[in-house]
């Protein structure tokens, strides 16, 4: 080894010697015949087994050329990584600086000093990994330094912006992800800053639009979208959100959330800075304020305006045909899931039936447990893009009616069912409160605007009919069954609806709704005669429903229709063991008890696979308590189950209904509207 020469100089030319013994094998590959046997004319008439035997004829020489390119990308990695870490000029300079330094004699009253002559000791004592500190934590500054001035600049314009728009814009208007460049025609529009949005106003103009009764579609090419979106569609968007969202009075972290919920589904706080800039902040347990509707309403605007709307515009930029009704679907969408709606709008914009506008609101990529709940939400999303219901529907419905149907009723063979039996069963139902939306937003100010503007432009409309495949016919066959067999149920005539709940059975086997009604109409019928033989043909409807299901694997899983099948199946079951009881037979009665037991554990698991509400859960939670505090069943005979994952067909007890006889304070009568 030459004295001149130091150990990372010798590295970097044994380096340099590997990368030119790569660049000779690489020649070695490179100079190979070209194979001739293919011209382009010679393309056309290739067939599958031509390709195949000129593969064969030429493989060996295609590989070659594949391993030469290979060898030449290695071959300029490693030079490249050469100069880099290695054999730099710059790195060898300062190492040999910092071999060849001087030592400097250390001051004694001086730590400064003495702190200088170690480093230098350690500089001359290993130069090669000095010079690596110094060389790369100098070119670290630079980049840093860098990318600081350059944010720092683009802040500075940013923030120059906000304010010279600040100065002219009032705070509470400012539309979100907006700059505002023309003040003139802003100062216009905001002239007469205290008079609130007139709904009114849009309601008569939405009077002479007849197929689409939503307000004219805003072209998202205009600069003020946002806001002009918001002040078009607000009405019949308040009116779908207050459908598909659970109102929150009072903000609270809910089961599978990690912060609290307040309003209309809202996780987020929305505050206007010094600037007038809208600002998203989280909601957070126990410090989220607890609002009036009124303002509730206004922070459901604040999330469309900072998150909805905007990306609303961006994924119906271009796409002409998406009018109105299918944007505001869209913003029923992105309310929950902004991630889906460009993949929707897409799908629309390609549609050519009506069956294919709505079908493309099915498109959902959370996470798969969320899929069944979306997709009934996601009926209303499709049925109102589609024409097949308008807002004075949802006014009429129950607020947050959607999530007490079988999904199987809904979406079927993979696209949403849209025939009118089906639509005034899904506008029929009820649950929770029974307080439709009407009566919801009549209550407040806000809302008294959004019916009065909603009321005033939807009397003139012609649903559309969509074509029905033979298929989808039975379905609406053994759906207007259904109608007829729930209108007896209501007027308790349970023998009748029963009767009907069979021929629907027979008209559609795989009418999931049917079996869980006719589950409940026998359930009353044991009621009303305290009869066994009733109880039982009630938990038969619903083993016989999960058969079908099982049998027909393109049928959905509703684990929340499915925790109150196994709920109601285990009240038969306590029923049944009671009549027992006051027959003096003690062993059925204990069979039975075990089986309610059961039932009601596993609807327990069911309902918290589905992370659904805590008041849904303490009604399961109580009936097991019961039967254990009434020692109807003893701790040691419980039938615990293994695992959190249930088998779908595990026997007797996995059956599949769908009402709900009783879900606490709110559930003490039959959940039928």
């Amino acid at each position: 080894m030459s004295r001149n020469e130091t150990k990372a100089e010798i590295a970097g030319k044994v380096v340099n010697r590997f990368a030119d013994g790569i660049h000779d094998v690489a020649g070695t590959l490179r100079d190979v015949e070209v194979p001739d046997t293919v011209h382009l004319k010679d393309i056309k008439d290739w067939d599958l087994s031509k390709g195949m035997r000129w593969l064969g004829e030429n493989g060996m020489t295609l590989s070659k050329y594949s391993g030469a390119a290979l060898m030449y990308v290695t071959e300029y990695l490693t030079r490249v990584m050469n100069s880099l870490l290695i054999n730099n000029p710059v790195l060898r300079g300062m190492e040999n600086k910092f071999a060849n330094s001087k030592i400097e004699k250390p001051q004694q009253d001086s730590k400064l000093s003495k702190f200088k002559v170690a480093v230098q000791k350690m500089a001359k004592k290993h130069p090669a990994l000095t010079s690596y500190l110094a060389y790369y934590m100098f070119m670290g500054g630079i980049l840093l330094g860098g990318g600081y001035a350059a944010n720092g600049a683009n802040q500075d314009q940013s923030d120059s912006v906000r304010k010279e728009a600040a100065k002219d814009v009032d705070k509470h208007e400012v539309p979100i992800r907006e700059e505002v460049s023309d003040k003139a025609v802003v100062k216009e529009k905001l002239q007469d800053k205290k008079t609130p949005l007139s709904y009114e106003e849009l309601g008569q103009k939405a009077k002479t639009v007849t197929d689409d009764a939503v307000t004219q579609t805003v072209d998202p090419k205009t600069e003020q979208y946002v806001k002009q979106a918001l002040d078009a569609y607000w009405p019949e968007i308040a009116v779908g959100l207050t459908e598909l969202e659970t109102y929150r009075a009072v903000p609270k972290v809910h089961a599978g959330e990690k912060r609290a919920t307040n309003g209309l589904g809202c996780t987020w706080n929305y505050v206007y800075n010094k600037n007038g800039r809208l600002v998203q902040k989280p909601n957070v347990a126990k410090k989220t304020p607890t609002r009036t509707k009124d303002e509730n309403y206004e922070q459901c605007k604040r999330h469309l305006m900072f998150e909805t709307l905007p990306v609303l515009q961006q994924v119906t930029k271009g796409k002409k045909n998406i009018s109105a009704r299918q944007a505001v679907a869209l913003v029923y969408v992105g309310y929950q899931r902004t991630a889906d709606m460009a993949e929707i709008a897409k799908k629309i914009s390609s549609a050519k039936t009506v069956q294919q506008v709505a079908d493309a609101y099915a498109h959902y990529e959370g996470p798969k447990k969320y899929r069944e709940g979306t997709l009934k939400r996601r009926w209303i999303c499709a049925a109102y893009a589609a024409n097949v219901i308008d807002a004075n529907d949802l006014l009429n419905m129950d607020c947050d009616a959607f999530a007490a149907l079988n999904i199987n009723t809904v979406y079927r063979n993979g696209h949403f069912l849209l025939g009118n039996e089906t639509a005034q069963y899904v506008l029929s139902r009820v649950r929770g409160k029974k307080e439709t939306v009407k009566d919801f937003l009549s209550d407040f100010s806000e809302g008294k605007k959004i019916l009065a503007s909603v009321q005033g432009g939807e009397k003139i409309r012609t649903k559309v009919v969509v074509k029905s495949s033979e298929q989808d016919k039975k379905i609406e066959q053994s759906m207007k069954s259904l109608n007829a067999a729930d209108k007896a149920y209501k007027k308790k005539n349970y023998k009748k609806a029963a009767d009907l709940y069979e021929q629907a059975i027979a008209q559609d086997a795989d009418n999931m709704e049917a079996y869980s009604s006719l589950a409940l109409a026998y359930l009353r019928l044991g009621d009303e005669n305290k009869s066994i033989e009733y109880y039982q043909k009630s938990i038969q409807a619903v083993v016989n429903g999960n058969k079908r299901m099982n049998a027909n694997k393109d049928l959905l899983l509703d684990r929340e229709v499915k925790a109150s099948s196994y709920y109601n199946a285990g009240m038969a079951y306590e029923k049944m063991a009671a009549l027992y009881a006051q027959k003096g037979d003690t062993v059925k009665m204990s069979e039975c008890y075990r089986s309610a037991l059961n039932n009601y554990q596993i609807a327990l698991e069911n309902a918290k696979m589905k992370d659904m509400s805590e008041a849904r859960q303490q009604v399961y939670q109580k009936a097991i308590d019961r039967l254990h505090q009434q020692q109807k069943v003893p701790f040691k005979q419980v039938n615990k189950s293994k695992g959190t994952k249930l088998a779908f067909n595990a026997g007797m007890s996995n059956i599949k209904s769908k009402e709900i006889l009783d879900y606490g304070q709110y559930y003490k009568e039959n959940s039928r509207g």
